[in-house]
């Protein structure tokens, strides 16, 4: 069990932050079911899961599987610091204006 809060934060473009005991994951700032916004989102230290405030679709924060909630399909993740190269190969298709 951790002893640290976890912490969410807004990155540039559509991706956000969350750090748990010093690790940081890289998500989609928009939930795949109805586009809730993570960054408000639960995050539970011990399962490395967040679930969405809107309609609490959960998520794994290492593989982006959905593990419970309505249907949404897999949430997008990348590694950590990818913002900082630039690189958006990971992003979710709709945000690289590719079909779905």
């Amino acid at each position: 069990m951790t002893d640290q809060t976890p912490i969410v934060e807004p990155l540039p473009g559509e991706w956000v932050r969350v750090t748990v005991d010093g690790r940081a994951y890289e998500i989609a700032a928009a939930c795949p079911h109805r586009k809730g916004r993570l960054a408000h989102g639960y995050v539970s230290a011990h399962t490395l899961r967040i679930t969405c405030p809107l309609h609490r679709s959960t998520f794994d924060l290492v593989t982006g599987r959905q593990v419970s909630g309505p249907c949404a399909g897999p949430l997008p993740v990348r590694p950590a610091g990818r913002e900082a190269e630039g690189d958006d190969r990971t992003a979710p298709a709709e945000t690289r204006g590719e079909p779905q």
